[in-house]
C-alpha cells in the first residue's frame, strides 16, 4: 500500500480570533512623485547639496524633512558616542536636516560593527515641558518628554556618514498662542482606566507607566481634525488569561484612551495531510492530523487538526 508524503495542506499565521491584538499607532506614510519633486527644490537641501552632490533623498511629505537620505561618507570620528555626538548634532542643525535643536534630540543607541566597521546611531526626539510631571507609579519626575517613535537614525561606515533617516514631529513646534496639557490624570489612574477597558477582573502584573507625546497625524487612530498630537501616558501592563502585553495611551487631560494594542502575538491554524484511503485502490484523501506536536511538546493539535500558539 502507498502512502505519500505528509504535507501540510494549511498553515496561518493570523490574529487570534478571541484575544484583541490592536493595531500600534505607527504612521501610514505616502510618497507622491510631483511632492518629491518640488521638496527637492528646497533652499535648505539645495544649500546641503550643493555642499555635497552626491546625496539624494526621499522625503517626508508631512515635515518636508529627508524621511531617508544617502551618498557619497561624510567624514566623522565616529568611534565612540563622546566624540561623534558634538560634530553630529550641530552638523544636523547646521543643515536643516530635522527642523529640530540640537537640544531635542537625545542619544538612545549606539551600536558598533567591529568586523564591518560600521557605526548605528539612533537619536530620539524630546520635547520639554513648561513643568514637570509627578509619575506616582515610577516614583520619578519627568521634565523631558519623548515624542513616541519619532527618532533620527545614523549609519557610518569608516567614520563616514552614508545614510540618514528622519522621522520627527515638527508640529509640537507651537506658536506662540499654544497651551500645554493640563495633567489631570495620574499615572496609576491612567494605568487602570486601561486596564478596566481592555481586561477588567483579570489579574495582571509588570505594570509600569511613561509620560510621552503621541502623534496622531497620518496614523490610523481616529482623531478630530487638527489634533496632530495629545501628551498622554504610555501604560503598560501584563496578563495570563487572555495572554497578553498590553500597551494603551490615555490622555492625560481628557482621560480619553486613544489606542490600546497587544504585543503578544497568536499563530492559528489548521493541519492537513494528503494520504491514500488505506484501501485497495484507494483515492488520495484529506485529512486533519490529529494530535500531531506543534512547535515541540507544548502544543499540540486538536481532533480537528486545529492549534494555537502564542
Amino acid at each position: 500500500m502507498f502512502i505519500s508524503i505528509l504535507t501540510t495542506a494549511a498553515l496561518a499565521f493570523a490574529p487570534s480570533s478571541t484575544t484583541h491584538i490592536g493595531v500600534e499607532p505607527n504612521r501610514v506614510m505616502a510618497f507622491d512623485r510631483v511632492t518629491q519633486h518640488r521638496l527637492r527644490n528646497q533652499q535648505y537641501w539645495s544649500d546641503f547639496t550643493q555642499a555635497y552632490p552626491t546625496w539624494q533623498a526621499r522625503f517626508d511629505e508631512a515635515s518636508g524633512k529627508p524621511y531617508r537620505m544617502w551618498g557619497s561618507g561624510i567624514s566623522f570620528d565616529a568611534s565612540n558616542e563622546n566624540t561623534l555626538l558634538p560634530a553630529l548634532l550641530p552638523f544636523l542643525e547646521m543643515h536643516g536636516l530635522t527642523g529640530l535643536k540640537s537640544s531635542q534630540l537625545h542619544l538612545t543607541k549606539f551600536g558598533a560593527d567591529t568586523e564591518a566597521n560600521r557605526v548605528y546611531v539612533q537619536l530620539q526626539q524630546m520635547e520639554d515641558l513648561s513643568e514637570p510631571v509627578w509619575n506616582d507609579i515610577s516614583r520619578s519626575t519627568h521634565s523631558v518628554v519623548p515624542v513616541w517613535r519619532r527618532n533620527v537614525e545614523a549609519r557610518f561606515h569608516h567614520s563616514k556618514l552614508t545614510m540618514l533617516g528622519v522621522d520627527v514631529d515638527p508640529m509640537l513646534n507651537q506658536g506662540e498662542d499654544y497651551q500645554e496639557p493640563i495633567v489631570q490624570v495620574q499615572a496609576s489612574e491612567a494605568l487602570q482606566m486601561a486596564i478596566e477597558a481592555v481586561t477588567p477582573a483579570t489579574f495582571h502584573w509588570a505594570t509600569s507607566a511613561d509620560l510621552v507625546w503621541l502623534p496622531l497625524a497620518d496614523t490610523l487612530v481616529e482623531h478630530p481634525k487638527g489634533t496632530n498630537a495629545r501628551l498622554v501616558w504610555e501604560v503598560r501592563w501584563e496578563t495570563q488569561s487572555p495572554r497578553g502585553k498590553w500597551v494603551a495611551f490615555v490622555d492625560v487631560e481628557t482621560k480619553k484612551v486613544w489606542n490600546v494594542y497587544n504585543e503578544v502575538r497568536y499563530l492559528d491554524g489548521t493541519l492537513h495531510a494528503e494520504h491514500d484511503e488505506r484501501t485497495v485502490g484507494g483515492e488520495i484523501i484529506v485529512s486533519p492530523l490529529m494530535e500531531l506536536n506543534v512547535f515541540g511538546e507544548a502544543f499540540r493539535t486538536d481532533f480537528d487538526g486545529a492549534y494555537a500558539v502564542d
